[in-house]
């Protein structure tokens, strides 16, 4: 049962430590037994020693003031307007459509019993579950959803690793190319016409001592056999690039053709090389990543099929 401490002090609940003191010593003195023997009197002190222990300890006070605040004072009542309901009401709409797990399915999650089948089961007499379906509907569409995802993850990271390599590969036939070096004066040993072909159009084969290359058929007529040129190799691969005649103290070079480096092959392995790069930068989109890893890495070995000569 709840007691109104300051009540029996005869004190609003404002009242400070000292005036709670005061009022206890005055009221002691008239209630004591000693000076009041009435039963009643008795009763009173009892309650007066009881209120003093609670009001002059702290954690005794703080705890008492919680519960005479709610007794005492009734709850504050705040008028809400239909402007804050509205927004309260967007708001949860918001968190609701914002945070709720996402389900990506074909049709409709709902697979549970219809109007129709309900009012047939009622018109029979029996019951229908409600939805009885529809959450295993969704698991198995999310499951579904998340195993695709998984493998569309790895493939990427499997894609990333081979274009990361070709790239690499890439670079390093650019690097040789571009360091090609001028050789010693060799002598045109024979000469051989290669069929016509895609990667061959009017190309005649060239031997010399040291080297093997592929010049245009009309380059190739201005070079007859034992005569010296110097041919422009690569220094790891060894692969000649270019052909150096001097005339007339004159100096001409010829691009090979038919070879490894040819103007068109330089050019597709710097397609390469955009695209394996551009496959990189959309690693976030696991989806699309592994699809053009895939178109890159088919087109990858295309290219070096057409180089080599696979």
């Amino acid at each position: 049962m709840f007691k109104d401490y300051y009540k029996v002090l005869g004190l609003e609940k404002q009242a400070s430590d000292v005036e709670i003191k005061e009022a206890y010593r005055k009221l002691a003195l008239e209630l004591h037994p000693d000076n009041n023997p009435d039963k009643d009197t008795h009763e009173l002190f009892v309650e007066l020693n009881e209120a003093y222990q609670t009001l002059s300890d702290p954690d005794k006070k703080r705890k008492y003031l919680n519960r005479y605040l709610s007794r005492t004072e009734p709850p504050k009542t705040t008028k809400v307007t239909s402007y804050e309901m509205t927004r309260q009401k967007r708001r949860t709409r918001y968190a609701r459509g914002r945070y709720a797990p996402r389900v990506r399915y074909r049709g409709s999650a709902y697979s549970g019993p219809t109007y129709n089948d309900k009012k047939e089961e009622k018109e029979k007499g029996g019951g229908v579950s409600e939805d009885i379906f529809s959450n295993h509907y969704k698991r198995t569409i999310i499951e579904q959803h998340q195993g695709k995802v998984l493998g569309f993850t790895y493939f990427s990271r499997v894609s990333q690793v081979l274009i990361i390599g070709l790239i690499l590969f890439c670079i390093g036939l650019l690097v040789d190319y571009y360091l090609a070096e001028i050789g010693e004066p060799e002598t045109i040993v024979s000469r051989e016409k290669v069929s016509w072909s895609f990667s061959e159009p009017g190309v005649m084969r060239i031997k010399t001592e040291q080297s093997e290359f592929g010049l245009l058929r009309g380059t190739a007529q201005r070079l007859p056999e034992g005569f010296q040129v110097r041919v422009k190799k690569t220094p790891i691969g060894k692969i000649p690039v270019m052909v150096i005649v001097t005339e007339f103290r004159r100096h001409y070079g010829y691009k090979t053709y038919g070879g490894i480096f040819d103007g068109i092959h330089v050019g597709l392995i710097f397609v390469l090389i955009g695209m394996g790069i551009g496959t990189l930068f959309t690693y976030k989109n696991v989806e699309f990543n592994a699809y053009l890893g895939t178109i890159t890495l088919i087109l990858g070995v295309v290219i070096m099929g057409i180089i080599f000569k696979v």
